[in-house]
């Protein structure tokens, strides 16, 4: 049979594409995966999988948790640009205790991917186990990370992810 259209013995067949989500989860997996850290301390990833069930089961950050990068208060009390922001984010079910989960980001970056989660929550929240990515990358050893890749898989929806750049902590 040939397809694409073309008639073969009488049928008609038309490939389509296939559709741009994921099936449902198969086998029984945690569903937080986090990656090793690297030598210095540095957070590598998060692979989850999200359900409505899981959405606002997170913590807030331990205040004992340092992330690589992380600047102790200056003599003068000024405090500095940073905070420890989740990979996976307390609403979609992270926790606040585990340090593979934090990585030292200004404000304005926790802001950025604070965003990005309402999506995913949002998308869990319809019903719709999604698969959410979150990896970033570093400069050199020791450092907050420098960018940070976030991705979204949904089972009803449509791909979705972010590239966010990291700007310096403002002094």
């Amino acid at each position: 049979m040939l397809l694409g259209g073309a008639r073969s013995g009488g049928s008609v067949q038309t490939l389509r594409a296939p559709p741009q989500c994921i099936a449902p989860p198969t086998q029984q997996q945690p569903a937080h995966r986090f990656g090793r850290p690297t030598a210095s301390g540095q957070a590598t990833r998060t692979n989850s999988t999200i359900t409505s069930e899981q959405v606002g089961t997170g913590s807030k950050a331990a205040r004992s948790i340092r992330p690589p990068g992380w600047q102790e208060q200056v003599p003068d009390d000024r405090r500095p640009d940073q905070e420890r922001g989740h990979l996976l984010a307390k609403v979609l079910g992270g926790p606040g205790k585990d340090p593979r989960n934090f990585v030292t980001i200004p404000k304005k970056t926790n802001q950025a991917m604070w965003s990005f989660e309402k999506m995913v929550r949002d998308r869990a929240n319809s019903g719709e186990v999604v698969e959410y990515q979150v990896q970033p990358f570093y400069d050199g050893a020791g450092q907050p990370p420098s960018t940070i890749l976030m991705t979204a898989t949904g089972t009803r929806g449509q791909p979705m992810g972010r590239i966010i750049f990291v700007g310096k902590p403002k002094p």
